[in-house]
């Protein structure tokens, strides 16, 4: 069986399909099933190992589940039958927390975390970005940033599920917890700032971020809380800095906004495809697009400091 830092080189070569791919290449059967009150399983026999993982769970939780197992034969850690998804993100067992850090390791590489997430704070739309590029959950990628906290440069962070009717389902942190009156505070204060986060400055200088992000399949809600100190909690990230260009240049102009996003989409293609640099990127965007975009919102200051910003986020 692979080492758990063979299998960490593994994950930042094959990324986004690290767990796939290590499953193929260990010789690992996977079977999908209907399962009752379980969503993962592994077992190992010799050389021989197995994992089942529940059919019916959506693709970003059945990746995370596949990883668990995964990282249960990788260190040797015997699985928990009768575990679900949710169970195995939550749970306080140290052996499980070993498992569950190798797991978030496999999907979202600390390499990838960090690129996606240029900047702090860390906000909802960063979040986001991290699942749908690392093919997770936004659960399971808030609480992989949770974990980076300190190496991201956070004092600490928190990750908190609530359920439909805003009650605390359960927590998460290396080193933090919240009373369940205060966070259910911080969640109405932070919803009444949506879309943009909730900042408040403590006694001792350091700024408490909080963000949203609305779990309606689930009826849940995360919110993801930082503390950070006072010169950086108050910085807008580069996710608010976008979010603001957008609502400033493509109000009312949806057509122009949908344009935009074919173009980048086309962009974004040609440069994976010859290796250019940002520069070269830049270059091409405005020599092909900059006739088109004459007269529009984008063609200002404020529309080149978007497309600027858009191509950063490809380096």
């Amino acid at each position: 069986m692979i080492t758990p830092e063979e299998a960490r080189n593994f994950a930042l070569e094959h990324f986004p399909k690290a767990p796939e791919d290590l499953i193929s290449e260990l010789g690992i059967t996977l079977r999908e099933s209907e399962m009752s009150g379980c969503d993962g399983w592994c077992l190992r026999r010799g050389d021989e190992a197995i994992i089942r993982i529940n059919r019916n769970l959506g693709a970003g939780r059945k990746r995370f589940t596949l990883a668990h197992e995964l990282g249960h034969l990788i260190l040797g850690i015997p699985g928990i039958v009768g575990e679900s998804y949710e169970e195995m993100l939550s749970s306080d067992l140290a052996e499980e927390r070993e498992v569950n850090q190798l797991a978030s390791e496999l999907l979202m590489p600390k390499e990838i975390v960090t690129q996606v997430l240029p900047d702090l704070p860390v906000v909802c739309d960063g979040l986001r970005r991290l699942a749908r590029k690392s093919k997770v959950s936004e659960l399971a990628a808030a609480i992989r940033v949770c974990n980076l906290a300190e190496e991201i440069g956070l004092n600490n962070a928190l990750v908190v599920l609530f359920d439909d009717d805003d009650s605390v389902r359960w927590q998460w942190s290396q080193t933090l917890t919240m009373p369940e009156d205060l966070a259910c505070k911080l969640l109405k204060r932070a919803r009444k700032a949506s879309p943009e986060v909730f900042r408040v400055e403590r006694e001792d200088g350091d700024v408490i971020v909080a963000s949203i992000i609305e779990n309606h399949s689930f009826g849940s809600a995360t919110m993801f809380v930082q503390l950070l100190p006072n010169d950086i909690g108050h910085n807008v990230s580069h996710h608010e800095r976008r979010k603001q260009l957008e609502r400033d240049l493509f109000e009312g102009e949806v057509k122009l906004q949908q344009s935009m996003s074919g173009y980048f989409g086309a962009l974004k293609s040609r440069v994976k495809q010859k290796g250019w640099s940002k520069a070269q990127a830049q270059a091409d965007f405005w020599r092909r697009y900059e006739e088109t975009l004459a007269g529009t919102t984008v063609d200002s200051d404020e529309g080149r400091a978007y497309v600027d910003l858009r191509i950063d986020e490809w380096f």
